[in-house]
């Protein structure tokens, strides 16, 4: 993959080296923003904060609205989901799966601090994503910003079988 002159990524080729530079490039994110804000994981303010972003992210995914999804994403998203294709904050809100039933997430990895969140978690879906029915439980990866009163997505990571 190279950057363009819009600093977007052009696929140059095989999906599966894409999606592994893809994977790195969110491992990256996720190490330098766990390196960069200290906390330990799962501290009750932490897990408090990570419910408040988390069902955000969920109430605004199962409206279906893309107006109420644009307002939880950061202007820097991005998405990669389990296939590998990857999405912008402008490609996502034209490519929103339907919720046959609200996100849930039963145990929650949470580090970061006022400013930042990283969160693993299993989530447990029931959606349609591209024409497929998706569901059951699928890890997920998110890195949530502090903006003022509340917390925006910055990049989410789907991994829908267990690798």
């Amino acid at each position: 993959m190279l950057l363009d002159r819009s600093c977007r990524l052009r696929k140059l080729g095989n999906t599966n080296v894409q999606r592994r530079e893809l994977m790195g490039l969110m491992g990256s994110l996720v190490a330098f923003a766990s390196a960069a804000t200290p906390g330990s994981a799962n501290s009750e303010d932490l897990l408090g904060a990570a419910e408040i972003a988390l069902n955000d992210w969920a109430d605004a995914l199962f409206s279906g609205d893309p107006s109420q999804v644009d307002k939880v994403l950061a202007p820097q998203f991005q998405l990669i989901r389990a296939n590998g294709e990857g999405f912008t904050r402008a490609d996502y809100l034209m490519h929103l799966p339907s919720q046959n039933k609200r996100l849930a997430w039963p145990d929650v990895v949470a580090t970061g601090d006022q400013s930042i969140l990283v969160l693993r978690y299993l989530a447990e879906v029931d959606q349609v994503v591209e024409g497929k029915t998706v569901s059951g439980t699928a890890p997920r990866l998110s890195v949530f910003l502090r903006d003022g009163d509340r917390w925006l997505i910055l990049a989410h990571a789907n991994f829908s079988a267990p690798v």
